[in-house]
């Protein structure tokens, strides 16, 4: 598999992007890098052994566009409880691979490290490796599908109320 240096820097631009809408709480600017068809699923790792094909994984969530959209447009209202307080965030993404490409389809895996400070409340970090589809459109890149496996056995944090 190959891609040219210009395609893995186009990936690489548009990942750091999506992270600083998110940081910057631009959400409906970040639902815009969002295909019609987006899944999203976040995992635990459960504590197992792992097999020839990986860890064993535990779905804690498992949503798709529209409900995405929900759980936006409820951010802007008053009835976002999980985030009272608000978060602050920051997210680093890193060891950024494109694993495949069809057509115009790209296979993305990456590490997030994410920081939470919600004020009077105790920090917390979140460590999880991501498998991105992104697809090469028109106008740039959008985010077909997102797998955030989070390498824990049993979530520390409060709640998962942040798009990962």
């Amino acid at each position: 598999m190959s891609v040219s240096y210009d395609e893995y820097m186009e990936i690489l631009s548009f990942l750091y992007k999506e992270a600083m809408l998110l940081d910057d709480k631009k959400y409906k600017e970040w639902l815009s890098l969002l295909t019609e068809d987006f899944e999203y699923k976040i995992f635990l790792v459960d504590f197992v052994p792992y097999t020839n094909e990986g860890p064993k994984l535990i779905t804690i969530l498992d949503e798709d566009r529209k409900a995405m959209e929900r759980r936006i447009n409820r951010l802007y209202t008053e009835y976002a409880w999980a985030e009272d307080p608000q978060s602050h965030t920051l997210r680093v993404i890193s060891n950024v691979m494109i694993e495949s490409k069809v057509d115009n389809v790209y296979n993305v895996r990456s590490y997030l490290v994410l920081h939470r400070d919600r004020g009077d409340l105790k920090d917390e970090v979140f460590y999880a490796k991501r498998n991105d589809k992104i697809v090469k459109v028109n106008e740039g890149y959008k985010l077909s599908k997102r797998d955030v496996i989070i390498m824990e056995s049993i979530l520390r944090e409060r709640n998962v109320s942040l798009i990962l």
